[in-house]
């Protein structure tokens, strides 16, 4: 295969992530984002579970560890915010 470049639609989450496997791979990858800017605020809602285990792969553990996002627990709350049921973040990965 002569041209290996690979076009990205979206830098969220899963872009990056993409671009990071297929330039392991020897692809080169092009991203192209339609927001004019990064965002600056979210939620990190998605990365969960089988999220960790890929960021380990990609060797960015130290660096959420780091800059603090230390997640142990998905829990439900009752409308006084107490514990209905929980699971630790490591039961969801492999």
């Amino acid at each position: 295969m002569e041209n290996r470049s690979v076009l990205i639609l979206g830098v969220g989450i899963a872009g990056p992530t993409l671009a990071f496997w297929l330039k392991a791979a020897g692809f080169v990858p092009v991203m192209v984002e339609q927001a004019p800017a990064p965002r600056d605020a979210g939620y990190v809602i998605d990365f969960w579970g089988l999220g960790y285990e890929v960021a380990e792969r990609m060797g960015l553990m130290p660096d959420i560890e780091r800059i603090g996002y230390h997640m142990r627990e998905m829990r439900i709350v009752d409308e006084r915010g107490v514990r209905v049921v929980g699971s630790e973040r490591r039961s969801f990965a492999s």
